[in-house]
């Protein structure tokens, strides 16, 4: 729980201020100067049974990138199903923006569940979704 305080705490402020983007999206982690990730808090949903598995959370996963210094251009809107019993997720739809365009939309059928692994972005996904449960 404290470990999702300090992101909350930390992670908010720099969402409105670098991305300009509402309160809604939850700062989860960076990778170097190109990227960052965030969930949107405000469309969390759980569904008691999807492709086999029952009480999944449904999240939406966006990533910024900047090419190069300056400005984030790109955005990468992800859909994914999170399995916390199973430590397991799927991604179902991808939207990506260039420029504030959307240049791709996709939606995915049939995609295998992979498995969470230790010190990954999956594992990210899972502790964010556990921590939905501890707060109840």
């Amino acid at each position: 729980m404290k470990y999702f305080i300090l992101i909350l705490f930390f992670g908010i402020p720099s969402v409105n201020k670098a991305q300009n983007m509402p309160d809604r999206w939850l700062f989860l982690y960076s990778e170097g100067t190109k990227s960052k990730t965030y969930v949107d808090t405000k469309s969390v949903t759980i569904s008691d049974f999807i492709d086999g598995h029952n009480k999944v959370f449904i999240i939406w996963v966006r990533t910024c990138s900047k090419p190069y210094e300056g400005e984030w251009v790109q955005q990468d809107d992800q859909k994914l199903i999170v399995d916390v019993s199973q430590n397991q997720f799927e991604l179902k739809a991808i939207v990506k923006r260039y420029n504030g365009k959307i240049i791709e939309q996709k939606e995915f059928y049939n995609i295998e569940w992979v498995d969470a692994l230790p010190e990954t972005n999956g594992e990210t996904f899972i502790n964010f979704c556990k921590e939905i449960i501890n707060s109840k």
